[in-house]
């Protein structure tokens, strides 16, 4: 709904991917991540949401992080999980 110009959807992912930032923000910050991975439906949900969310983290890190934080989709899409759980069977 919010890529088809849903005005509420659209403030609601607006709001989501903001918090969603600072919450990623205060990890960075307290453990000091190079590179942030977002998956499932974050990453599904695209490029404006992907933007938005490292906007926030951005505003919301501290300095030395501020330049140096990625934030990148993850490529396995819904398959990470079966992958890791095959790994642990597989050993």
């Amino acid at each position: 709904a919010a890529h088809k110009r849903d005005a509420l959807a659209h403030e609601i992912m607006t709001e989501a991917a903001a918090l969603l930032g600072i919450a990623l923000a205060s990890a960075v910050n307290l453990l000091d991540i190079p590179t942030v991975i977002l998956g499932g439906g974050v990453a599904a949900a695209g490029p404006y949401l992907l933007e938005s969310v490292e906007k926030s983290l951005r505003a919301h890190v501290l300095r030395p992080h501020q330049d140096e934080c990625l934030v990148i989709p993850a490529t396995l899409e819904n398959k990470a999980g079966m992958l890791g759980a095959a790994s642990l069977v597989l050993g």
